[in-house]
């Protein structure tokens, strides 16, 4: 899901489909699409992980940052990439710099949550404790 601002503020949460690709982390949105409105106005966002199953104990990760458009060589890097088959759309490709992230594992047998937090002053920071 892709957290971005509306013009008066508030937030909005949208799907997006995001894609690793050369290890760059890319999305592509419609341009006349309200994320895409969102964006152009103000850049920052935050993309988090979907989690299809809450008693699996699938691990989440949440990116906070700002959206930056991606230059023709990173549109084009992978020739499966979704937004080439809609180029007449022009489709807004880009990815996040980073400014934040987190990862929140969960170790089900072990009774244990890990969260793990990156911020470019403090590095990475981890915590555990027992889960639930």
């Amino acid at each position: 899901m892709l957290g971005t601002l509306r013009s008066d503020g508030s937030p909005r949460i949208s799907p997006v489909e995001p894609y690793l690709d050369s290890g760059e982390l890319l999305f592509g949105l419609f341009r006349g699409s309200a994320k895409a409105h969102d964006l152009m106005a103000d850049p920052r966002c935050t993309l988090h992980s979907i989690v299809d199953d809450p008693d699996a104990g699938q691990p989440e990760l949440t990116i906070r940052g700002r959206f930056v458009e991606v230059d023709e060589r990173a549109r084009r890097a992978d020739p499966n990439a979704w937004w080439l088959s809609f180029e007449h759309a022009r489709p807004l490709v880009g990815t996040i710099e980073v400014e934040a992230a987190a990862l929140v594992r969960f170790d089900l047998s072990a009774g244990e949550l890990s969260i793990a937090r990156w911020t470019p002053s403090d590095g990475v920071v981890e915590l555990r404790k027992p889960y639930p």
